[in-house]
């Protein structure tokens, strides 16, 4: 899965409060999300589980730092 489109989905999971099972169920009939990620109706879209592995990825690197810091 590309960086921007991570980063893009996180933002549409934080700006409409959408949880990772419902953005992926939106994501293919809404056309303003498909647009703002880079994809279109014919692009596959990646797994879901992939985007919950990465922010949990995140979440550990973010409280592993900020106990460092």
């Amino acid at each position: 899965m590309r960086a921007e489109l991570v980063v893009r989905l996180v933002v549409l999971d934080y700006f409409f409060d959408h949880s990772e099972r419902e953005l992926f169920h939106l994501l293919p009939m809404h056309a303003g999300y498909l647009w703002f990620c880079g994809l279109d109706f014919e692009s596959s879209l990646p797994d879901r589980t992939t985007l919950g592995d990465i922010m949990v990825f995140l979440n550990k690197s973010w409280c592993m730092w900020s106990i460092n810091a």
